[in-house]
Formats: structure tokens, sequence, C-alpha cells
């Protein structure tokens, strides 16, 4: 019995350590993510911004849409214009380079955003380009463009807190059991363990026959000898 409580109480310590364990490197390895995910949005981001504002720099189009960070203005909302064909062109242009952008950083949306939050972001970066297609070709004025850009933009940011509150609980249930499920996988392995330990025989005591040593006898006989003047007796 004590055999087998030793063995319980240094299995319970053992999953308990690699509970431990397993907690400090999913920490670290959190941290270390987290680390090269924002090394790899600061280049991306520095590459896409210069290459923006290179495009836009002395651009019609610039100056009629929210493009580039700029935000909506009330001339952009009220213009009536269309596109004219030199601005189409640009337009186009302009929906080609956001396109690759998006391509590009594709990979780093789906390594580094929760799912949640990167299917909103691609999902609002499609009709952005479908808009700029629709108005290159004339099916919506400049300010009929301006505004659904804009809520496209808002709606993103306003969705943006709940869709990361749905991320973080759906990480923590996903957490919660995975740990559970390994924390079954060891209590499976240390029943199988302990379950072991109990099938081996034990060592059995081994008796030794002590050696039998004869009863003392008292002496019940004396001869003597004599031999000239000396005599020698022995008792028996």
């Amino acid at each position: 019995m004590r055999v087998r409580v030793s063995v319980a109480a240094a299995m319970v310590a053992l999953l308990s350590g690699c509970a431990a364990m397993r907690a400090a490197q999913m920490e670290a390895n959190a941290k270390e993510k987290a680390e090269s995910c924002k090394q790899r949005q600061s280049v991306m981001a520095a590459k896409n911004q210069e290459a923006i504002a290179t495009f836009l720099t002395g651009k019609s189009i610039a100056d009629k849409l929210p493009l580039g960070g700029k935000k909506v203005t009330y001339e952009m909302l009220n213009s009536k214009e269309t596109p004219l064909s030199a601005e189409s062109n640009e337009l186009m242009q302009y929906r080609d380079l956001r396109a690759k952008i998006l391509s590009d950083s594709t990979g780093w949306w789906m390594d580094c955003a929760p799912k949640e939050v990167s299917t909103a972001f691609l999902d609002s970066s499609r009709q952005t380009l479908a808009l700029y297609r629709d108005l290159a070709m004339s099916r919506l004025t400049f300010g009929q463009a301006a505004e659904r850009l804009d809520k496209i933009a808002q709606d993103y940011e306003t969705n943006l807190p709940s869709l990361m509150q749905q991320a973080r609980s759906r990480e923590q249930q996903e957490w919660s059991q995975a740990e559970a499920a390994q924390a079954a996988r060891d209590q499976a392995a240390a029943a199988a363990f302990a379950a072991g330990m109990a099938s081996v025989p034990r060592p059995q005591p081994v008796y030794i026959q002590p050696v039998q040593v004869p009863a003392y006898r008292a002496p019940t006989q004396t001869t003597c000898n004599k031999f000239g003047n000396q005599v020698n007796c022995t008792t028996y």
C-alpha cells in the first residue's frame, strides 16, 4: 500500500510539473509570435504606405476620394461627377495596386490576426476593390463612391472591438478544451503506469536456515594414562 501511495504522489507531482511547463512554453511561444508579427506588420505597413503615397502623387482621384489614409470631406460626399477617361485609368491602376497589397498581406492576416478579424478585413477589402471598379466604369459618382468607402471603413472599425472579444472567447475555449484533452491523456498515461507498477511482482522475503550446532553434552567419562611419574587424564 505504501508503494502505491508513493507512486500516485509521484505521478501527481509529475503531471503538475508537466502542466506548468506546457503553460510556460505556450506563453513563450505566444510572446515570440507576437514580436514576429509586430515586426512583419511594421515592415509591411511602411512598404504599403510608400507605394500608395507614390502612386497618388499628382493624381486627380487623390482629391476626390478618401484614399491613402485621407479622411472623407463634405466636398467629396457632394460630388456629382463621374470619372473622366484618365481618372478611370487611374482608378483601375489604383485598384490593381491595392489588390497586390492585399495579396501580399494575406499571409500576415492569416498568421497573425484572429480569424474573426482577418475575415472581416479581407471582406471589406474586397468590397473596396469592387467599388473602385464600379466607379471606374462610371456606375457611381465620386460622391457615392466616397460615401460607400467611408461606410466600409466605419463598419470595420465599429465591429472590430466585438470581433476581438469573439476571438478572445473562442481562443480561451479552444485553450481550455486542449488543456482538458491533454489532462485526460496525462491521467490515462498515469493510470496505465500505476497499473503496470501494481502488476510487477513484489520481492518475497528469503529466510536462511541457521546452522545447526550440536547441543552441549556434559562429560560423562574420564580416562587416565600414566607415563612414568606423569598421569594424563581426559574427560569426555
